[in-house]
Order: structure tokens, then C-alpha cells, then sequence
């Protein structure tokens, strides 16, 4: 291959649409179409991709939001409130999510 391995072959299409290409960022499905959070990702399983966003919120809380595909596409996030709450969404098909775990960090 002239150039080298991979070179003219175009990136495989992204999950969320086949116009979208993996960029290394890190894309939050929502209603009104994916939200780009940017590509600050963190390795979590030491693999070599990107796989989580961390967020720190005005009010003092944190999101963290991963792709357990490594797609590029948010498929879990925890929201940490300022206040110790806590809420972990998972999404299902399209930009559905579903709440499974919600309570207070140390109280119940």
C-alpha cells in the first residue's frame, strides 16, 4: 500500500451516524443529536483508548461519563452531586437512557 498501512482508506463510521467519524472524541447521545464533550479522555483499562470523561460542574459536582464500547459513544455516566447524591444512567438503543442506581455517597 503506497504510503504506508491505512493510508486512502477512510475511518470506519462512527456508531451514532456513518458520516461521523472516530475522532478520538468522546460524543453524549441526547435527543436533540450527540453532544461532542470533547477528547480530555481518560485510559480507565490501560488498552490504549480513551474511554472516560471526567466533568466538574459550576456547582461543585462531577460527571463522569464513559463509553464501555470504545466507540466514542456514552453508554454510562454517574453524576456526583455537590450535596454526596449520586445518580449512574445507562443508555439502551439510541439516545434512551435509564436510570439503575441512585442514593447518597456514605448515607443511605
Amino acid at each position: 500500500i503506497p504510503g504506508g498501512p491505512g493510508e486512502g482508506l477512510p475511518e470506519p463510521g462512527h456508531a451514532l451516524s456513518p458520516d461521523m467519524h472516530l475522532d478520538h472524541h468522546m460524543y453524549l447521545p441526547t435527543d436533540g443529536g450527540p453532544v461532542d464533550l470533547g477528547t480530555n479522555l481518560i485510559d480507565t483499562d490501560h488498552d490504549g483508548i480513551g474511554d472516560t470523561v471526567v466533568m466538574h460542574e459550576p456547582d461543585g459536582g462531577l460527571e463522569i461519563v464513559s463509553s464501555s464500547h470504545e466507540d466514542g459513544i456514552a453508554d454510562k455516566v454517574t453524576t456526583f452531586g455537590a450535596d454526596g447524591t449520586y445518580e449512574t444512567w445507562v443508555r439502551g438503543s439510541g439516545s434512551h437512557w435509564e436510570l439503575i442506581e441512585h442514593g447518597r455517597v456514605g448515607g443511605k
